[in-house]
């Protein structure tokens, strides 16, 4: 017994050790922001991690977002080769001499695998889903080949130099003509991407889960920590998908699919609410987005009303939404918070997450023309778990509850399986005393009768 409580307690030691989450750390000096398709600022961060089995040190940037309005990205990581030395060949470089300074060295290594040349020189159709009408707007052809040029490799990546390698596909570039400076190479840890670092280490096994969260533990470093472990007491909400978008994807060709599907951390709401005023007819869009946003964003819709009923707090002289008389928007926090639902969350966020000082010094809301936009900050804040593989979020610092407006049916099966679970309780307790009582009426009986046997038995003698 002693033995076999040993094995136990030295299997789970084991468990607990190979279990234990890793963090890569980001000195702030190596974070920035850029604008995404939704000229909205992302933060993202870079580090140096090793290529091939001679280990060459190449910098990348970790991204929950698709830095170019290339599709193509939304599934693919991409790093930049030493072809881009040639200045014509990479413009962005020219531009960024400082920083723009490692190159992936592909004639160094003995690791290289060539999946396909000339990757990205296709001709591509981009087509853009109006999700609240659910049909197509607008369409052009997208000639995704006159933007980057490289070819889609296979090489081992190590995180850290001690680490065991991680196969690992990626775009290398060796032509680029836009300006806008995304780092020398770009891991994508977008919702559904199975070519992302995390995925590929746990599909690989290497980690065991392939779940990440954003920590920031001081002011002069940011964290993400993986290989975590799935808590089962917090909820898991399914990113949304739009079934339109996806039937209409399904006629067109697989390959298409995989590289046009804009994947998201597009969460579903139930409700949303500022103050105690419901805004759902109000936001017109049911879910939020999860990205890294320098600053959350308020729909359009819902920063008018705001702007309406506190007219007196906003400049109209801008169409921009601007408050006055309001230094370092410290008069935001008289706003009532806004509040979100999902089905086993409410999110609190208020109005100063929402506000930024502008570059002539004004207080200005962050405004998203479509979805609420919910920023780094609100990430941090709320400790989000990310599951690209499952498509899934966890948030363990929200508020756990249950909205009324989806769960009454949960609420009289819960209450259902409770009465049924006293009623087995009582019916246990009643056989427990209906076998006492028998066993004491037996004791009882066999008493008389011995007490009658010795009767007889004295008026015989």
């Amino acid at each position: 017994m002693i033995r076999l409580i040993a094995s136990v307690f030295l299997a789970f030691l084991l468990i607990i050790q190979y279990a234990e989450s890793r963090s890569i750390r980001f000195p702030m000096q190596n974070c920035r922001h850029f604008k995404d398709f939704r000229k909205q600022l992302v933060f993202s961060c870079a580090t140096q991690v090793f290529i091939g089995r001679n280990l060459q040190n190449q910098p990348i940037n970790f991204i929950l977002s698709n830095p170019l309005s290339l599709p193509i990205l939304n599934t693919m990581n991409f790093i930049f080769n030493s072809r881009c030395t040639s200045l014509s060949n990479c413009t962005y470089a020219k531009a960024n001499a400082d920083v723009a300074t490692t190159f992936y060295q592909e004639q160094r290594s003995n690791s290289l695998k060539i999946i396909q040349t000339n990757y990205t020189n296709v001709i591509l159709i981009l087509i853009i889903i109006f999700h609240m009408k659910h049909q197509i707007i607008y369409q052009k052809s997208l000639p995704e080949g006159y933007v980057i040029k490289g070819d889609l490799d296979s090489e081992k990546i190590y995180l850290f130099a001690v680490d065991p390698p991680i196969d690992l596909q990626f775009i290398s570039i060796y032509n680029y003509t836009e300006k806008l400076y995304i780092g020398n190479g770009v891991f994508s840890l977008q919702n559904g991407n199975k070519n992302g670092i995390f995925v590929q280490g746990y599909i690989q096994k290497k980690f065991i889960s392939p779940m990440f969260e954003f920590r920031r533990e001081n002011p002069n470093t940011f964290d993400i920590n993986y290989n975590l472990v799935r808590d089962t007491s917090y909820p898991s909400i399914k990113t949304y998908s739009d079934n339109n978008w996806v039937n209409f994807l399904n006629k067109l060709d697989k390959q298409l699919i995989q590289m046009y599907l804009i994947f998201l951390q597009d969460v579903q709401m139930v409700g949303i609410s500022l103050g105690e005023e419901n805004m759902e007819a109000v936001a017109h869009f049911k879910t939020f987005i999860v990205q890294t946003y320098l600053y959350s964003a308020l729909p359009k819709n819902i920063a008018k009303y705001l702007k309406n009923k506190y007219s007196q707090h906003f400049d109209h002289t801008f169409e921009e939404y601007i408050l006055k008389y309001c230094f370092q928007c410290r008069c935001v926090k008289d706003f009532p918070d806004l509040e979100i639902f999902t089905t086993g969350y409410k999110i609190t966020i208020p109005i100063q997450e929402f506000a930024f000082s502008n570059t002539q010094g004004q207080c200005q809301i962050n405004i998203s023309s479509q979805n609420l936009l919910f920023g780094v900050r609100q990430i941090l804040q709320y400790r989000v778990k990310f599951d690209p593989l499952e498509s899934e979020l966890q948030f363990p610092r929200a508020q756990l509850m249950i909205h009324p407006s989806i769960t009454n049916l949960e609420i009289i099966l819960i209450q259902a399986c409770i009465l049924l679970a006293m009623l087995l309780v009582l019916l246990i307790q009643y056989e427990r005393v209906s076998l006492d009582l028998k066993h004491e009426t037996n004791k009882f009986y066999i008493r008389k009768y011995i007490q009658l046997q010795n009767m007889v038995k004295q008026q015989i003698n």
